[in-house]
């Protein structure tokens, strides 16, 4: 049965118009579903229902640009919508960010510390060793357009709960505290070109 919910979803998301009604009334671009999930109104879902290809739902898409509030989906809850990191260009704190990303900090939280490289890879192309082994959704590749901060703050925060069916990403709510969070999204954002 879910099954059929999904793919009922899915084609509902590809049969929309081309145009939408971003948060300020202003026609944005139609969401379009890729495979796995469904694009959030006004933002290009990639493979897996991802920001970019294989992530975490709802977002831009490579290229695209999400409907709703600063860039962001119009899945993505309004108390995150309009948050931005409070480190974008800060060195120490994107570099603590890499640190948390690549499992080097140890006193980061988490037991083993936490290692978002296993999945997202050293990169963030969503090419970790745990991509040896195919899973579905795949992880997010954080080398192309991902959307908003609050997004990617929201999903860090909430793991798989709020990401794409199936998602296996741990949340991180309570492990990591919200500035080690922000960090991090400090850091994904220095992985796209």
């Amino acid at each position: 049965m879910r099954h059929l919910i999904l793919v009922a979803c899915l084609t509902l998301a590809a049969c929309e118009s081309d145009e939408t009604s971003n948060a300020d009334g202003s026609a944005g671009a139609g969401g379009a579903a890729g495979e796995g999930g469904a694009a959030g109104e006004g933002g290009a879902a990639g493979e897996g229902g991802a920001a970019g290809e294989g992530g975490a739902g709802g977002g831009a898409g490579e290229g695209g640009a999400g409907g709703g509030a600063n860039g962001c989906a119009d899945d993505v809850p309004a108390e995150f919508a309009g948050l931005t990191s409070p480190f974008e260009g800060d060195p120490a704190a994107i570099a603590e960010g890499e640190a948390i990303f690549n499992g080097t900090c140890p006193e980061c939280g988490g037991n083993p510390p936490i290692n978002c490289s296993f999945c997202h890879g050293t990169t963030g192309a969503g090419d970790g060793p745990i991509t040896a082994n195919p899973i579905n959704p795949p992880p997010t590749n954080f080398t192309v357009n991902l959307g908003c901060d609050g997004d990617l703050f929201h999903r860090t925060l909430t793991g798989g709960a709020t990401g794409p069916m199936g998602s296996i990403m741990p949340a991180y709510d309570g492990v990591l505290t919200e500035d080690q969070i922000w960090k991090v999204v400090s850091y994904i954002r220095t992985l796209a070109p």
